[in-house]
């Protein structure tokens, strides 16, 4: 319900920069999640935050692909509108509703065929984060496992069900007059449990990062999710990093401007720095490769350094614009 009235206060807000398109969109999504989530605010049974979570996600994509029969649904929104959704939404929610802001970029992306993009303010940062094997030999999930309540992340997806069957004939359909919405195949529906522990482990490590970089006092945006790779102690970590006076997020009209290809350039180059302390819960993780990108896919980099256990080894390649 909170994400849903964040995406009601955006689209009631001034200013926003956003199409009628984008706007009609934002409005049918918002009721729509409501809708689905409304059986679970009724007073019959009680359920934990986990299954009203495990429900919300499981319904999300469907109300971003198409909240109602008459509605159009995301991928009728332009790039450019969908980024001053997602950027704005994301300011306004800090760093919670993570997976939900994930499920978005997954949904548009895959109406895109997977393209989506940037303007000359976006980049995406590409890390490649080891964390140190104690004794004990723990890996990624079983450090991360350490700093998350593992009930949280408990998903029911029978019992809700059976419960929601249950409500469901005290609940009228407040959809009748508008069209139900129409059943989505092969969509995002929330992520795994292993997956949040890799999502945890990388905005830990972007926060860590962000401090040490300053970028929580700049005028400057980041949203990081985590992927896993055969290393047990080695993750991937991807940041969408951008200028906030792009999208008029500003906190004064006067802030000096990013400029956030120079931004993640010295990023780079402080996070090859062997003496760079990247702390993830009191566990120092080491920078092994660290990538630069003008695109989604990262297939366009024009700055690129790793880190050795000897030494630093740096390639640069940049572009016109730079």
């Amino acid at each position: 319900m909170a994400f849903s009235q964040k995406l009601c206060a955006l689209a009631e807000g001034k200013d926003t920069g956003v199409t009628e398109t984008g706007l009609r969109w934002l409005n049918a999504t918002r009721k729509c999640i409501q809708v689905e989530l409304a059986p679970l605010l009724l007073p019959y049974e009680s359920f934990t935050c986990s299954d009203v979570s495990a429900h919300a996600y499981e319904k999300q994509a469907g109300c971003y692909s198409k909240p109602y029969q008459e509605e159009s649904g995301i991928c009728s929104v332009s790039s450019a509108d969908f980024w001053k959704i997602f950027w704005r939404t994301r300011d306004t929610l800090g760093l919670s509703f993570v997976e939900s802001l994930l499920g978005l970029l997954k949904t548009k992306l895959s109406c895109t065929g997977g393209l989506l993009p940037f303007d000359s303010s976006m980049h995406l940062i590409h890390m490649r984060l080891q964390l140190p094997l104690s004794r004990r030999k723990r890996d990624v999930p079983s450090v991360s496992r350490a700093f998350i309540n593992q009930e949280s992340l408990e998903k029911t997806p029978f019992v809700m069900a059976t419960r929601l069957k249950r409500h469901s004939r005290h609940v009228s359909d407040t959809r009748s007059s508008r069209g139900r919405r129409a059943t989505t195949d092969g969509v995002w529906l929330g992520e795994t449990n292993q997956q949040r522990l890799y999502h945890d482990l990388a905005n830990k490590g972007a926060l860590s990062i962000s401090r040490l970089l300053g970028w929580d006092v700049q005028e400057v945006l980041w949203f990081a999710y985590g992927t896993k790779t055969p290393d047990s102690n080695v993750f991937n970590v991807s940041l969408l990093f951008v200028d906030k006076q792009t999208y008029g997020l500003q906190k004064n009209d006067w802030s000096p401007r990013v400029n956030a290809s120079e931004a993640v350039i010295k990023a780079g180059q402080v996070l090859s720095r062997s003496d760079t302390r990247i702390m993830i819960k009191n566990q120092r993780a080491w920078m092994q490769k660290f990538q630069a990108c003008s695109d989604i896919n990262c297939q366009l980099v024009f700055y690129t350094t790793e880190q050795t256990d000897s030494a630093v080894s740096t390639q640069s390649r940049q572009r016109a614009y730079l």
